[in-house]
């Protein structure tokens, strides 16, 4: 059976078509939406799906490799942040990452309006008929499903009242170690939930190489020898949706996010693509590294910042050397901190070609 698929990008959309003798298949990836928190990189049973580095520059958070993908609806089911939908045929499957949510926004509450502040996906709305608040007519909030993640932001921001109930569509833990940890930030920067902070300070280490110059040490770096950084130590608060966007960014590897429960009663591909995303380990990012020798000053500022210090980058006869882009999980501390914007990450270019291929018939 011949199959012809297809890319169709738009600003904030990217649809990749099917179409066979059998049916057209559409998947859609909303880039507004995506987090690239991973969900359908670890859960696609064909490998088809590759996280880009959280620090490199591109339009999309993740790549879909056409050629593996077989169009099973997989990924849109299990993305809790509903910016993956499958078409098949007119009919649309959608993501089951849904939790339970109610609240009495008619006659309990009285619109305060802190879970519009504290809901950090946009899903709640303030609406006043007319456009005029009056004693009939006082404004109700209304709640858009497919925005809202079910982080219960909302719940714990609300009044006195307490109107609003929400009920996570997974539960988990989190595992961080400490050591391994280098406060570098990358998670709380990635967290869409902005669920993770930092407390008690620490000392996290207080020497690099020194950098060298041929044979000799340069005198004007010798103080990156004593060069010492204070962090905090990571804490979860009680809004984690266990995407697991933490996990993925962490260059370190000093995050595990744990998955409990969520296949109870379930049965089918759903089951299977929560068991392969609690099981499977993450990969290396895809990414590409520039850096612009000209603009780069030697002041040694990327090896210092780098959280995986010494496997990376290092300075040799002034200039920087990359040791092993392996290594790197691309978190972007070093495009940041560079003072001479010499150092930049980019992600893979969208491909536009259109596949034909031969696939046995379903």
């Amino acid at each position: 059976m011949r199959v012809d698929i297809s890319v169709l990008p738009s600003d904030d959309k990217i649809t990749w078509e099917r179409r066979s003798t059998e049916d057209t298949r559409r998947l859609t990836l909303n880039l507004e939406r995506c987090t690239g928190c991973g969900s359908c990189a670890m859960s696609c049973p064909q490998d088809a799906i590759s996280m880009v580095a959280v620090g490199a520059e591109s339009k999309s958070d993740i790549i879909i490799d056409i050629e593996k993908c077989v169009f099973c609806k997989t990924c849109s089911t299990i993305c809790p942040f509903n910016a993956m939908e499958l078409n098949v045929d007119g009919m649309t499957f959608g993501s089951l990452m849904t939790g339970e949510f109610s609240a009495d926004f008619v006659d309990e509450c009285e619109r305060c309006l802190k879970c519009l502040d504290a809901c950090p996906r946009d899903s709640l709305m303030f609406e006043i008929p007319g456009g005029m608040i009056t004693k009939s007519r006082q404004g109700k909030i209304k709640r858009d499903e497919d925005l809202c993640i079910y982080c219960a932001r909302c719940d714990a921001a609300c009044c006195e009242e307490k109107i609003i109930t929400v009920k996570k569509p997974l539960m988990g833990s989190i595992e961080v170690d400490q050591d391994l940890c280098d406060g570098c930030g990358t998670c709380i920067d990635a967290c869409p939930t902005h669920n993770i902070s930092f407390t008690k300070k620490e000392k996290m280490w207080d020497s690099v190489e020194p950098i060298t110059i041929g044979e000799e040490v340069s005198s004007g770096v010798n103080i990156l020898v004593k060069y010492h950084r204070e962090s905090d130590e990571i804490t979860f608060n009680d809004y984690c949706i266990y995407c697991g966007k933490c996990e993925t960014v962490c260059p370190t590897g000093a995050i595990k996010v744990n998955i409990e429960g969520g296949t109870d009663g379930i049965l089918g591909p759903w089951n299977e693509a929560i068991e392969r995303r609690k099981s499977k380990k993450k990969t290396v990012p895809l990414k590409g590294r520039k850096i612009d020798i000209d603009k780069c000053h030697a002041c040694g500022d990327c090896v210092v910042a780098c959280p995986v210090r010494g496997k990376v980058l290092k300075i040799v006869n002034g200039t920087v050397w990359l040791i092993d882009e392996e290594e790197c999980q691309g978190c972007g501390v070093c495009v940041e901190c560079c003072p001479g914007k010499a150092m930049k990450l980019y992600g893979p270019e969208i491909s536009k070609k259109m596949l034909i291929k031969s696939v046995s018939a379903l």
